[in-house]
């Protein structure tokens, strides 16, 4: 392993996502094991020995490292410098301190480490890999940035229409048996959805953003027209970057608003507010929690005239963690609470949901994501249209596979596949499907 290796290793661990870091580093280079994460302990007793024999470069070296596996950047910082007061040459040394200050949000310092060792002309593959991260600076400095993504594909539905697992339903508390469309019918449909983001970043020190966001989503069902779907959505969210002498993390206060048309009619409109909160415990591990707030406004149509009932409002609630257990494994956990108010009591509800996702990384771009969900929703009144005498309570499970490749650094192809499943204790809004779904995703 040459002078740069390590340091870069490190470089690309540490920065972007485990995916970009993994194609970064080649195969012969990667760890062959990984080692116990740090902890607050384990950097006490290394720097115990620093104080013991601050001249020793390996302890610095390991020491530094430590810190900024625990997020500690300000430490790793003074144990390079310490180094470089000892051995001024060691341009490994630089890059990594490169990245402490990058990560601090001090793109100055950092361009100034780079271009420092870039001078001193390095092997080629450690100079190209440098110049993508001062690229990546750049990009982070700018003040008014546009992106986006396009998406299309298609779905495959074994019970497009969600109708009930029973052939038949409670109708004024009388079975009655169901036929023709009312059955349950496969079908598939085409999507397309594209945004387009503006962010604005501050001069500010903390680097704080201001992001408006355009989407729209649309869907054109094989056969059944009634469940086309158009999502027209836009959102505003400032991301404050607080300082780590303050708490550190972000908070993010947003305003939104979704326009929905169903079938060719319009459904729904919904204004929203949320304040957003995510803290970095460590570069492995981050707590966030949200707070939204909805106004909605639902339409009739001719093919169903009881939509406006639902308008009304609804209040949600979640808490989630993000742990990185390795550099190609990421779990997510979340809590969702939500509790809805509508015109007419029986829409009143309140739900709970837990969240599991898992993500691995592959070599060569490939990843897979499992994701499993449970809910439960509770109603408030009974609907005297289906059973008067019950009052509805549903749950929900749902299990969700997805392959995907990264073809190149802007497209993506995959698959997945969900099983889903809602019971009722009325059987009307019990059902089962199966989605198959393939996409082509694009980023610009």
């Amino acid at each position: 392993m040459n002078l740069y290796t390590l340091p870069l290793l490190s470089l690309f661990m540490l920065c972007a996502s485990p995916a970009y870091a993994q194609d970064a580093v080649p195969d012969d280079e990667k760890p062959k094991a990984e080692k116990p994460a740090p902890t607050p302990e384990t950097l006490a007793e290394v720097f115990r020995k620093v104080l013991n024999d601050p001249e020793n470069l390996e302890i610095n070296f390991s020491y530094a490292n430590m810190a900024m596996q625990l997020g500690k950047y300000d430490a790793a910082i003074t144990a390079y410098e310490r180094m470089l007061m000892i051995a001024p040459d060691l341009d490994r040394v630089k890059l990594d301190m490169a990245l402490a200050y990058a990560r601090l949000g001090n793109f100055t310092q950092a361009r100034e480490l780079f271009d420092e060792v870039l001078s001193k002309n390095p092997p080629d593959n450690v100079k190209e890999n440098v110049k993508k991260l001062i690229a990546q600076i750049d990009d982070a400095e700018k003040r008014h940035k546009f992106d986006g993504n396009i998406v299309t594909g298609i779905n495959y539905d074994s019970n497009a229409n969600a109708s009930p697992g029973s052939n038949q339903v409670d109708l004024f508390g009388v079975n009655v048996q169901l036929t023709g469309t009312s059955l349950a019918r496969e079908d598939q449909h085409f999507f397309t959805a594209g945004t387009v983001n503006h962010t604005y970043t501050t001069a500010h020190q903390q680097a704080h953003k201001l992001k408006t966001s355009a989407t729209a989503y649309k869907t054109r069902q094989n056969n059944l027209g009634s469940l086309n779907l158009t999502v027209l959505s836009a959102k505003t969210a400032f991301t404050y970057n607080i300082t780590k002498k303050n708490g550190g993390g972000r908070l993010t206060p947003t305003v939104g608003f979704d326009d929905i048309n169903l079938g060719g009619f319009n459904y729904q409109e919904n204004l929203y507010g949320q304040l957003g909160y995510e803290h970095p415990l460590s570069n492995k591990f981050a707590l966030s929690g949200l707070y939204r707030y909805e106004k909605r406004l639902f339409y009739n149509n001719p093919g169903n005239t009881t939509l406006e009932g639902r308008t009304g409002r609804a209040r949600e609630q979640r808490l989630a963690a993000k742990i990185f257990m390795t550099d190609r494994d990421l779990l997510d956990v979340g809590v969702r609470l939500r509790q809805e108010v509508t015109r007419e009591v029986r829409h009143d509800n309140r739900q709970q949901e837990l969240i599991l996702s898992h993500t691995h990384i592959f070599d060569g771009g490939i990843f897979l994501n499992t994701t499993g969900t449970v809910k439960r929703t509770h109603y408030k009144g009974v609907d005297v249209l289906v059973n008067p005498n019950t009052v509805r309570r549903d749950h929900e499970r749902s299990y969700t596979f997805t392959l995907g490749k990264q073809l190149t650094p802007n497209t993506t192809i995959a698959g997945a596949y969900q099983y889903k499943t809602v019971g009722s204790n009325i059987q009307n809004f019990a059902y089962e499907n199966e989605r198959t779904t393939v996409s082509l995703a694009y980023k610009f």
